[in-house]
């Protein structure tokens, strides 16, 4: 209250109890307070006050002890892509990110701590230039937010170390404390590769095999780990990424050879149905032949007992009287034999000779000529 009034200034009734009351709620309260505070200031001073008194609304405006930090942090980590292509901006994000795990960890689940780094370290961790890490780092690093040190009017240097000023900022900035905790996980999976990797190297160990495996990979395509991160937890960096490419190689070879049998066995399967399906239609095109042959037969056999029938006609009516046999002279014989009766024999026979066997056929010429 003191200092406001010396800018003659001063704060609502009502926002000193709330300040006193959330106070008592928030560890790390001070540096919260002070931040809050500052924050409060800075957007009272965009409105016009009202008999120059900071009310509560404007307190709120920030989002309180509780939630100040955060949102003002968070406002700086976004505005780092304002201006700049989408690529970009998120590239100087991700530097923000990298840059932040570096300078945290955590060693249990509920705390979580500061970390010196040099610059030049950061740069090699976030796999950037010097200069596109100092500018992310003075975005956080303004009187206006001062959440990493040393304070903006230092010069950085590859040697000069950076740290976060509070450690109220990992506590209350949401992000940054997910960003920590991942961190975490990150590093216990890398540590155990490693173990695994000296394992291993020491024949007390196998490659790495089903869930171990696929953990590891997914951690490997997530994270991008390079050597200058790696040597922050492990120092056998190379050892652990050639154990974990030697087991993916197994891996994909086992597979290789799944897939080869099973093709094998597709192929072996195709064989046997194709040999039945030939044998089928070599059968059915056997007896196919067979049937055509027997209905060919009968219809030879009908052929031959309608012939055989035709020629006993013939000759029924060739000898159909006796008496006429009988006749006394050639001419006699062939009155008897009307034409219409020659024309009827002859037709018979002629039929006989289309429909019958080469026996009858000579037979059935023979009477024709006798018959004329």
């Amino acid at each position: 209250v003191g200092p406001a009034a010396i800018q003659n200034v001063h704060l609502s009734r009502i926002l000193i109890n709330r300040l006193l009351n959330d106070v008592g709620e928030i560890p790390d309260h001070l540096p919260i307070l002070q931040h809050a505070l500052m924050r409060t200031w800075e957007v009272s001073q965009d409105n016009e006050l009202e008999n120059k008194k900071i009310m509560l609304a404007d307190y709120l405006a920030v989002g309180g002890m509780q939630h100040a930090l955060s949102r003002h942090a968070e406002s700086i980590y976004k505005g780092l892509a304002e201006g700049l292509s989408e690529k970009e901006g998120l590239r100087k994000q991700r530097i923000a990110e990298r840059m932040f795990k570096c300078l945290t960890e955590e060693s249990d689940v509920s705390l979580q701590t500061r970390r010196l780094a040099t610059l030049e370290e950061i740069s090699h961790v976030v796999e950037a230039d010097i200069d596109d890490v100092i500018d992310v780092i003075d975005q956080f690093r303004q009187q206006s937010s001062s959440f990493l040190m040393p304070p903006i009017e230092e010069k950085l240097l590859p040697e000069t170390y950076i740290d976060i000023s509070h450690e109220s900022l990992i506590r209350n900035w949401t992000t940054l404390k997910g960003w920590a905790h991942k961190e975490a996980i990150s590093a216990d999976i890398y540590q155990r590769l490693a173990h695994a990797a000296r394992l291993y190297k020491n024949d007390k160990d196998e490659l790495l095999v089903g869930r171990r495996l696929r953990m590891a990979l997914e951690w490997e395509s997530l994270q991008q780990p390079n050597e200058a991160w790696a040597l922050r937890y492990d120092a056998d960096y190379h050892l652990a990424m050639k154990f974990l490419d030697k087991s993916e190689i197994k891996k994909v070879t086992e597979e290789e050879l799944v897939v080869d049998k099973k093709r094998v066995k597709n192929i072996f399967r195709i064989g046997i149905f194709t040999a039945i399906f030939v044998a089928f239609l070599y059968f059915v095109l056997d007896n196919l032949e067979t049937t055509i042959q027997n209905k060919k037969s009968l219809e030879a056999d009908r052929l031959l007992v309608k012939s055989d029938n035709l020629l006993i006609d013939a000759l029924s009516l060739m000898h159909e009287d006796k008496d006429l046999s009988q006749a006394k002279s050639k001419e006699d014989h062939e009155n008897v034999l009307t034409v219409p009766k020659k024309a009827k024999i002859i037709g018979l026979l002629s039929n006989s000779i289309t429909d019958g066997s080469r026996l009858h056929l000579r037979l059935a010429e023979t009477l024709i000529v006798k018959t004329r």
